[in-house]
């Protein structure tokens, strides 16, 4: 069944019992760590253009954006019974996680806009 779930302390632990993080953001803005760690723990991601906005991934192959949400039920239906697909979606968002997404990395640009922004005013 559909859990919906809000105010979640631990993500990891709710990733683990999921097959499908469905993701149909509409407002808000800055990186969505949830989308980010769905995809590393493994968990196909369905969202919105919004859910994707600051992240650089490729439609249909990391992550699946959905704009008609009339057709969730068919995207989930084949998410859940072709494995095929739903492992390569997975394994495709994985390693773009991992090459572009790690803590290292966010943290290496994080620490590069502190110091530029830093030096601007200096």
């Amino acid at each position: 069944g559909i859990v919906f779930k809000e105010d979640v302390t631990d993500i990891r632990t709710e990733l683990k019992k999921v097959d499908i993080f469905l993701a149909p953001i509409q407002i808000g803005g800055g990186t969505k760590f949830k989308i980010l760690e769905a995809m590393a723990a493994g968990v196909p991601v369905v969202t919105t253009p919004k859910g994707m906005e600051g992240l650089e991934m490729v439609n249909g192959k990391e992550v699946l954006v959905v704009t008609n949400w009339d057709h969730i039920g068919q995207i989930v239906e084949q998410l859940l019974t072709d494995d095929a697909y739903r492992l390569e979606l997975v394994r495709a968002a994985r390693t773009r996680i991992e090459r572009d997404y790690s803590w290292e990395k966010i943290a290496k640009q994080l620490d590069t806009a502190w110091i530029a922004a830093y030096e601007k005013r200096h």
